[in-house]
């Protein structure tokens, strides 16, 4: 071929690169707007989509990663518990419900949240079982209940709640057949099997009706999987869950799945840590009734318990 031929051939081949490097970085960018977008969209924006709206909550989010927290109180707490369950009683005042963990050990307890100490515990479970998280319930014969998970075992047990006389069990199944967290909304079971999926059951016949999978899109979108203890906040309509090898609680919703709030208790336990030897895991949070932003938080092998504000606003939901 003849060196004027090859010219325009050349030419040819720069224009096509020129125009598919165009194209490539004209998609990027798309991509990244629409990334950016899900956080700094203007409250007022509309769409026609059935995506659920930004609010406010998202551009937020920034100044809620490592949110610090504030300790209102502290009591002591069983070192020997390996803690996997919290919730409080319905005054909220008098007393906390505990589930605990491990082979041979796990058992309910109520505790005095004035003195930390145990007023009731129920029989251990059978060796074969690992306890999990708690939560209570009223079923539909209006009597109040405990309901425990079991770790591997995908066995669930009912209590009396006055008693922790057990009256009951069932058979459950999850995304990794394991039992994590555990809390009622509405109704239903919100459960949790150290992945990123929040199994939703129905109350009535403990059967998922659905999954959602929790994510956070800051500083860039990823999965937040080994969701552990779960409480469900009423009041914002929103769900904390203790993240397994984090000193760190997040707040989700529970429909979206979107983390809308982190909240920073690595101080916490590094003080812990400095005082007290053989500190598990965080794990255990428990709403403060007739409280907007005062939960109860403790650990496994912890020996104290604290009361601590995660402050949220709830008019950005």
């Amino acid at each position: 071929m003849k060196q004027d031929e090859q010219q325009p051939r050349k030419i040819s081949q720069i224009i096509f690169r020129a125009t598919t490097a165009v194209i490539l970085i004209f998609y990027i960018v798309i991509i990244n707007i629409i990334i950016i977008g899900e956080f700094f969209v203007p409250t007022n924006y509309t769409t026609t989509t059935t995506a659920p709206r930004t609010t406010q909550q998202d551009r937020s989010l920034l100044l809620r990663l490592g949110h610090q927290v504030t300790v209102l109180q502290t009591i002591p707490h069983d070192s020997n518990a390996w803690t996997q369950g919290l919730v409080t009683a319905a005054d909220g005042l008098t007393t906390l419900y505990e589930g605990t963990g491990l082979y041979g050990e796990s058992n309910l307890r109520k505790i005095n949240v004035t003195t930390g100490q145990i007023v009731q515990q129920s029989a251990t479970l059978p060796e074969q079982y690992f306890g999990e998280g708690i939560a209570f319930y009223t079923d539909d014969n209006n009597n109040s209940r405990i309901i425990q998970l079991t770790w591997k075992e995908k066995t669930g047990f009912i209590y009396d709640r006055d008693t922790l006389t057990q009256v009951s069990t069932f058979s459950f199944s999850t995304k990794r057949n394991q039992g994590w967290g555990i809390t009622v909304r509405k109704n239903t079971f919100i459960v949790s099997d150290g992945s990123r999926v929040l199994h939703i059951w129905d109350k009535s016949t403990l059967r998922e009706i659905k999954r959602v999978r929790v994510g956070q899109f800051f500083p860039f979108p990823q999965a937040v999987p080994l969701l552990n203890e779960l409480e469900y906040d009423p009041n914002s309509d929103t769900l904390l869950a203790n993240v397994l090898g984090t000193k760190r609680i997040v707040r989700i919703d529970p429909e979206t799945g979107r983390v809308l709030a982190q909240y920073n208790l690595r101080p916490l336990y590094t003080k812990l840590t400095e005082q007290y030897s053989n500190v598990g895991a965080l794990n255990g949070i428990a709403l403060v009734p007739g409280t907007e932003d005062q939960y109860w938080v403790t650990g496994k092998w912890w020996p104290e318990m604290y009361k601590v504000e995660l402050p949220y606003r709830r008019n950005r939901k």
